[in-house]
C-alpha cells in the first residue's frame, strides 16, 4: 500500500492567477518516489484545497534528509500525477539534539517537540527551532529553590 499525504501537511505558499506554490511535510517512512505516485495525493484531492495541474510542488522528507520539486501534470478527483522535477539530499545531523537528564529534545515532522524521557510524554506544541525548544525545557525548572 502506497502513503497517503495527509492534506493538512499540504499547505498553499503562494498563488498566481494561473499556478499556485504547494509546501508538503511528507509522512513518516514516504520516499521521494512517492510523491509521483498519484493515489499518494487522494486525501489531498480529496480536500477543499486540491492540487491542480500546473502547481508547483515542494515536498520535504519527514526526518528532512531530502527534499523534492515537482509539479503537477494530471489531476482527478482521486488522485494527482506530480513529474519530479529536482531531489535534494539534506546531509546528516552532525551533532545529536539536545536532552538532560530528565527531558529530550526530537524532531517530529513539523518541528522540535520537547519529549519527557521517563514516559515519553511530549510537552507543549512543536517548535520552530532546536532553541526555542531547549528554552521550554529550561522553563521546566524552577528559577528558585522553595521558601
Amino acid at each position: 500500500m502506497s502513503i497517503m499525504i495527509d492534506p493538512t501537511k499540504a499547505l498553499i505558499e503562494s498563488e498566481t492567477r494561473f499556478r499556485r506554490s504547494w509546501f508538503v511535510r511528507l509522512p513518516e517512512g514516504a520516499t521521494a518516489e512517492d510523491v509521483s505516485d498519484p493515489f499518494a495525493w487522494a486525501k489531498v484531492q480529496g480536500s477543499r484545497n486540491p492540487l491542480a495541474k500546473h502547481d508547483e510542488v515542494f515536498a520535504v522528507g519527514f526526518s528532512e534528509d531530502f527534499a523534492v520539486m515537482g509539479v503537477v501534470t494530471g489531476v482527478n478527483a482521486e488522485a494527482a500525477t506530480v513529474s519530479l522535477v529536482k531531489r535534494i539530499t539534506y546531509p546528516e545531523r552532525t551533532t545529536p539534539l539536545f536532552s538532560d537528564e530528565t527531558y529530550r529534545v526530537v524532531w517530529d515532522g513539523a518541528g522540535f517537540q520537547v519529549m519527557r524521557i521517563a514516559d515519553g510524554a511530549t510537552i507543549g506544541q512543536p517548535h520552530g527551532s532546536e532553541a526555542l525548544a531547549i528554552r521550554h525545557i529550561r522553563n521546566q525548572y524552577p528559577t528558585r529553590a522553595p521558601a
